[in-house]
């Protein structure tokens, strides 16, 4: 009789967390859905697509708010799922544990996407004016002074580039 109000704490708590899921979804929806690109097109709107180059050249911080947004919208949703899970009866519990994994896997491939979207666009425009180069005397000079740790950095930017530009896998 001493788990019964341990089981109604724990489904409590569960239900919680699943109706702030599905708030912090909700909120996800809004903010990283077609409001979020109105609003991102009317100030600061890209050119129709020619390239990574002419993309990271128009960037501007503003263009990363429906991606974090977007973290909104993953992450409420792996939390209405993992209540869903714990209030499960038992013979339901195989597939709402398939549903917490594939849930899982699908927050981490959104993730990083999101991640590159609103950390390795921003990072590759500011790699690119920091290599901006003029020749002076025949002698190369870096406007803002690279040292080996940006020029490795900003290889590995340019090859990504690349391999996108290219259609690499």
């Amino acid at each position: 009789m001493h788990d019964e109000p341990r089981a109604a704490k724990q489904t409590a708590a569960a239900c919680r967390l699943g109706v702030w899921g599905g708030i912090t979804t909700l909120v996800g929806i809004v903010a990283s859905g077609p409001p979020a690109f109105l609003v991102v097109s009317a100030i600061h709107p890209q050119p129709s697509w020619q390239g990574a180059e002419v993309f990271a050249q128009h960037y501007h911080p503003m263009q990363a708010l429906p991606f974090f947004a977007g973290f909104l919208l993953v992450g409420g949703y792996v939390l209405q799922i993992a209540s869903l899970h714990t209030l499960a009866r038992p013979e339901q519990r195989a597939r709402t544990a398939s549903a917490l994994a594939f849930t899982s896997i699908f927050a981490a491939l959104v993730f990083f996407n999101y991640i590159v979207q609103t950390m390795l666009v921003p990072l590759s425009r500011r790699v690119k004016l920091a290599r901006s180069e003029t020749r002076i005397g025949g002698a190369k000079h870096s406007v803002a002074g690279s040292s080996q740790q940006s020029e490795s950095g900003g290889n590995a930017l340019a090859s990504a580039t690349a391999l996108s530009e290219a259609g690499a896998p």
